[in-house]
């Protein structure tokens, strides 16, 4: 029953459809059914002391809607899980509910080889301890590459592999992840090149084109994530100044101004260049 009343609404998105009830109401209208439970429970109970017992099905929640008139504008929820398992629940159908069952797939119980570069790849930065069981088998990606998806407790993870830049590990929902993904995966800022790395003050991870062109995504909790071209004549005037060390971590991407293109760091620079006459300066 829930895939004719949910599988057409779960089908036109990427994430798996809520389920926003009261314990009340689903006890009354649908016989306390468990039948939904491999979605997530949006539960609204309006009090201070808890979310009170849960639908049949679900031994907590995912969201629990508090309140209607605030501390937030509007009406006030918190979610119970991680960040990770948040943005899980908004981007993947994988999703494990908190409470629930974990989705069902059409390869239902399926297991899934992890051979090669990519088996190989993934059995040295953690296993199945860290990335969980693969969800697809290997697959071809652009440019003759190769991909298999992986997830641990509804965190997706992707393995890629290429001849130019052998096998490496994308944590989908980390923000570097969700950079990648945003730009295109790898026809945009090209295959990982390295695992995502711990530095002072924040995260990186860097992607190769099949050209041979390094994007270097890089992270702080205060600028998120932003992207380095290190083949250009930015990305490369900063490397000679010290890397992050020099000018800080980039607070923007590229971006044009008329005949220009200028990106700014935290340490209070904005390198340009011109495409007229090719010349670098740095402002601050």
């Amino acid at each position: 029953m829930d895939q004719v009343l949910l599988g057409p609404l779960q089908a036109a998105h990427r994430s798996l459809p809520a389920i926003y009830t009261t314990t009340d109401w689903w006890r009354t209208c649908t016989g306390n059914t468990a039948q939904f439970n491999t979605h997530p429970l949006h539960i609204a109970a309006y009090n201070t002391t808890g979310a009170g017992a849960m639908p049949n099905g679900w031994s907590t929640y995912d969201i629990w809607q508090f309140s209607a008139s605030g501390p937030f504008s509007g009406d006030s929820n918190q979610y119970r899980g991680s960040w990770a398992q948040l943005q899980s629940m908004a981007s993947s159908r994988n999703y494990k509910p908190l409470g629930g069952r974990a989705p069902s797939t059409n390869a239902g119980s399926q297991s899934y080889t992890v051979s090669g570069g990519i088996g190989s790849i993934y059995r040295a930065t953690g296993g199945a301890a860290k990335w969980g069981q693969a969800v697809t088998p290997e697959r071809a990606a652009a440019s003759g590459g190769r991909y298999q998806e992986f997830v641990r407790n509804g965190v997706k993870a992707t393995a890629y592999w290429h001849p130019r830049t052998g096998a490496h590990m994308v944590r989908n929902t980390s923000s570097i992840g969700n950079k990648f993904v945003q730009t295109g995966r790898e026809r945009g800022l090209g295959f990982p090149s390295t695992e995502e790395r711990s530095i002072s003050g924040g995260a990186y991870q860097s992607f190769t084109t099949t050209a041979g062109r390094t994007h270097k995504v890089m992270w702080t909790r205060s600028t998120g994530s932003n992207t380095i071209k290190e083949y250009g004549a930015i990305g490369k005037h900063w490397s000679q100044r010290g890397y992050e060390r020099g000018y800080g971590f980039p607070v923007t991407d590229e971006y044009r101004v008329g005949t220009e293109v200028h990106q700014r760091f935290s340490k209070g620079y904005t390198v340009r260049w011109s495409s007229v006459s090719n010349r670098v300066w740095v402002t601050r």
